[in-house]
């Protein structure tokens, strides 16, 4: 496990240092991500329009049923990604407004960050946690419309 994070106190207030190690993961996450998410666009998306075409032209019609599993399934891997985001911002504002301190103690950031205590940090504990339930809320609406949808559409 890494070691605590540093912090800096100034002549006004504290600052938690930028974990460079962290930050480096999240670029790459991030990076990874417009790559992968490059080549599905370019490569997945004319290769599946193509088997589409000529399952239609063949008189092929489930089709549609691979279509629907398709969206059912990225759907379904989109919404638990919303979901797990959801559940680490409930848990973060959760430990933001127990200790009243943001960010929390032992909490890596990417940048240079003022320490908040008092009420200011308890208020933005709870607004955390409520925009944590609020994507776990969208999520589940999501899902659920989604997976309506697959009943209704299916052929």
């Amino acid at each position: 496990m890494s070691e605590e994070p540093r912090t800096a106190a100034t002549d006004r207030f504290l600052i938690v240092k930028a974990d460079a190690r962290m930050r480096r993961q999240a670029l790459a996450m991030v990076v990874g991500g417009a790559v992968i998410g490059t080549a599905i666009l370019g490569w997945g998306l004319p290769w599946l329009e193509q088997r589409v075409n000529d399952a239609v032209r063949s008189g092929a019609y489930h089709v549609s049923r691979m279509a629907c599993l398709a969206a059912g399934g990225l759907i379904a891997v989109l919404g638990a990604g919303v979901i797990a985001s959801g559940l680490n911002m409930v848990g973060i504002g959760t430990r933001v407004v127990r200790s009243g301190r943001f960010p929390p103690e032992g909490m890596r950031v990417l940048r240079d960050t003022r320490v908040v205590t008092g009420r200011g940090a308890r208020a933005l504990g709870h607004v955390q946690r409520a925009l944590g339930v609020l994507l776990i809320a969208c999520a589940a609406v999501l899902l659920g419309l989604s997976g309506y949808v697959l009943v209704v559409l299916w052929p």
